[in-house]
């Protein structure tokens, strides 16, 4: 059935049966309640920038448009635009810090656009124009919205449907290119309906970045799909004021949100109780977790701070998801709240829920590549038809065709058949002949340091002598509070059995991250060897 609906469909129904309707909000300011488009208002725009989105003789399915808009509006009319016309949506970033513009670069190497859709000043357009080829089509998205006069004359063909080509976050290595077809966006986007309940009623209330598969596919996509109101904030709005996030699910009635663990400590650390005050999230029925290993301790500092105002333990929802599947692999929302084990680890791990539909997991063994028994843990790979092509870097992204199933680098088990994530192959440090994830020993460091404390840790392991030392790097949250380094020793070494051969505290915000948040190990550790930290320590 899904095979012959697309997200043009569904969108148009919306057109037909709610022309009125609220589809999205764009909130640029924390004090703004938003800009509001309409179905049909942002069908018509759609159309009109369409009719500009011109090919030469390259097959339309094969032909990639890349999308450079900063304004989230100016986005979606572009995704939308782009999938009239069949063609492949490249979403990219925009800005010209350093780690954006080679993120950028790689992109559109890997991509090679025929068409670029913008809406960027000239100062960023001239920086994208070296990375392009000669012969690189350049629309500017406002240009033609703000010169809309009348409705267009074109209607596109309801069924035609392009793809999408989607980057990997690139936390342990470069961003890799996935290439989903409508088909697999549909499925997915019918799964995550199915695990979150979403109905025409629900509202979305959102701030994670577009260009990532997180925000592109929960807060855009997906409400597309459904046909539901999503409230988008700017992702600076969430960054320079958290509570505005929560002021405005609390206004908006907002059902669902969604964004890492990492954001969510963030609103424990940096919203004291006295600021609460106002606020009402009892609308909430999924507090969406993922991105990264979702902790018990921030799930329990979310219900006893935010409680109060309304929320409820069964609305949290840790998840699992990635590029490579579109998005959403497994949820663990619960009515009785979220669950635990420590079968594979020194803490409890979060259940992520079993597979949604259209993903199949398997675990298996990282030699043999057979898989593993139930309770047993193992490399988590997944399959379905909602799992993407993964393309090798050096490959052609229009004519090469990727493997059925997809290695994820993470390790998990099953327990009842729910999942838990342990770690990523790529974040495993050896240390006297055993194996520790990364992320149990940054657990450890933050849970031996008072709350507020850590502003983001990695731990390396730094290679001596055919071993390797364990070195840890803490980003000081300027707060009065002083490093506990006896603690931070005591609990390392009951836990791994080996104290820490060097800790350094750095300077907030020193830690490489993607675009979304996560830390680069990989690049902490070389910068760490090429002691590029030396005049950022604290």
């Amino acid at each position: 059935m899904l095979a012959n609906i697309s997200i043009i469909d569904r969108v148009a129904q919306h057109v037909e049966k709610n022309p009125n309707g609220k589809a999205f909000v764009f909130v640029q300011r924390y004090d703004d309640k938003g800009d509001t488009i309409t179905w049909l208002e942002l069908w018509r725009q759609a159309q009109s920038l369409a009719d500009r989105i011109q090919t030469n003789d390259r097959d339309i399915k094969k032909t990639g448009v890349l999308i450079f808009c900063i304004d989230e509006k100016n986005f979606i009319i572009s995704l939308l635009a782009i999938w009239m016309r069949g063609a492949v949506a490249i979403p990219s970033m925009v800005g010209r810090q350093k780690g954006v513009m080679k993120r950028n670069s790689h992109i559109i190497e890997s991509s090679q656009p025929d068409i670029v859709l913008h809406d960027s000043p000239a100062e960023e357009l001239d920086t994208l124009h070296k990375e392009l080829n000669t012969d690189t089509k350049i629309i500017c998205v406002t240009e033609i919205i703000e010169n809309q006069t009348e409705p267009p004359n074109s209607t596109w063909n309801n069924h035609r449907m392009g793809g999408l080509l989607q980057f990997t976050s690139g936390s342990t290595a470069k961003p890799k290119p996935i290439y989903l077809d409508g088909v697999k966006i549909a499925i997915n986007c019918a799964a995550i309906k199915k695990a979150y309940s979403l109905n025409k009623q629900s509202v979305g209330v959102h701030w994670l970045p577009l260009f990532h598969d997180m925000g592109l596919v929960g807060s855009c996509i997906a409400s597309m799909w459904t046909g539901c109101l999503s409230v988008l904030l700017r992702p600076t709005v969430f960054i320079q004021r958290p509570r505005a996030w929560l002021e405005h699910i609390s206004y908006w009635k907002g059902t669902i949100t969604s964004a890492p663990n990492f954001a969510y400590e963030q609103l424990c650390q940096r919203i004291q109780t006295c600021d609460i005050n106002g606020l009402n999230l009892s609308s909430l029925t999924s507090v969406v977790i993922g991105g990264e290993p979702v902790s018990k301790e921030t799930l329990t500092k979310l219900i006893e701070k935010f409680g109060p105002c309304g929320l409820n333990l069964d609305s949290l929802s840790p998840s699992y998801g990635m590029a490579e599947a579109t998005l959403l692999i497994s949820s663990g929302r619960r009515i009785a709240g979220p669950i635990y084990s420590s079968s594979h680890s020194d803490f409890p791990v979060t259940g992520l829920g079993a597979p949604i539909d259209g993903v199949k997991i398997t675990l298996r063994d990282k030699q043999t590549l057979k898989p593993v028994a139930n309770g047993q843990l193992g490399e988590i790979w997944i399959s379905g038809k909602g799992v993407g092509q993964v393309i090798p870097l050096d490959k052609n992204w229009r004519i090469h065709k990727g493997g059925d199933e997809v290695c994820t680098g993470d390790y998990g088990f099953f327990e009842e058949g729910v999942l838990f994530l342990t770690g990523r192959d790529a974040n495993k440090i050896i240390i006297r002949g055993r194996n520790v994830f990364a992320e149990d020993i940054e657990f450890l460091v933050k849970q031996s340091q008072p709350t507020s404390f850590c502003a983001g840790v990695a731990a390396l392991g730094i290679e001596d002598n055919g071993s390797q030392n364990l070195c840890i790097l803490i980003e000081d949250n300027r707060t009065q509070q002083a490093l506990n380094i006896r603690a931070l020793n005591e609990v390392i070494l009951n836990k791994i059995g080996v104290k820490p051969s060097q800790v350094v505290l750095l300077k907030r915000a020193t830690l490489p991250r993607t675009s979304s948040g996560k830390i680069q190990r990989n690049l902490a550790k070389k910068q760490y060897i090429n002691h590029e930290y030396i005049n950022r320590v604290v």
